[in-house]
């Protein structure tokens, strides 16, 4: 066992972790993706994704003796966890209010958001974990880990594209919101009712019929209490 496979074991975990967490984040949103054309792209992407695990789960059986892996894993899971916390409970947060109904234009915007957030993560860690490899003279790390940090690169810059498109989806639908005439908004004399009158209804609402009375208050009175709770109805709180 040597200090540098000491450093690399680990590097080489982190950048699992991290790809693992992209496959779960674009499986997640795949099955609410609003083209047929954009979910076959994911799963491409999450194929991509799962290759990259297995891959590296190969590079690490080569690396690892019994004893180095009994020595190293402790230290290994520690940092792995604290590395990849943040990016695992994004992938974890799947609204339940997608798989049910329409999807608005702002969630989907905000799950690209997280989609870009967790590639960039993935990104970043085989970048560190390449560098590494390149430092202790490892080739066949640094090769692997190059393969997989310019595939998430070119995942990084279409779902930078897709943020855009989002964005201006988000802008559409909020001037559409705007042009809703109150007598179309699925609660009975809506802008007669005060904030717990209203908040009161929307339980009762189907998913397309909260999205229209967001994209209303949003582009009108913009109550946080009613936006809220429209938002607590389509996105339940992160596991």
């Amino acid at each position: 066992m040597t200090a540098a496979t000491d450093v690399l074991i680990p590097a080489l975990r982190e950048v699992r972790e991290a790809e693992a967490a992209v496959a779960d984040r674009l499986r997640a949103h795949a099955t609410v993706a609003p083209a047929e054309e954009y979910r076959e792209t994911m799963e491409r992407r999450i194929g991509d994704a799962r290759g990259h695990v297995h891959r590296i789960d190969e590079r690490l059986k080569m690396l690892q003796s019994r004893g180095l892996a009994r020595t190293v894993f402790g230290g290994a899971v520690h940092l792995t966890g604290m590395a990849v916390r943040l990016p695992f409970e994004v992938a974890l947060g799947v609204p339940a209010a997608l798989l049910r109904g329409k999807a608005t234009e702002r969630q989907l915007l905000k799950n690209t958001e997280r989609e870009y957030g967790v590639t960039a993560f993935a990104v970043a860690t085989c970048r560190a974990g390449e560098h590494i490899a390149q430092e202790i003279g490892d080739t066949d790390s640094s090769d692997l880990l190059d393969s997989v940090r310019r595939d998430d690169e070119g995942l990084l810059e279409q779902l930078g594209l897709t943020l855009e498109q989002r964005a201006e989806a988000v802008v559409a639908a909020a001037t559409k919101g705007a042009v809703i005439a109150e007598d179309q908004l699925p609660i009975p004399d809506y802008g007669t009712l005060n904030i717990k009158q209203i908040t009161d209804q929307l339980p009762q609402l189907a998913q397309t019929d909260l999205a229209t009375v967001e994209e209303y208050e949003r582009s009108h009175a913009g109550r946080s209490q009613i936006l809220s709770k429209i938002g607590d109805l389509l996105e339940p709180p992160w596991p």
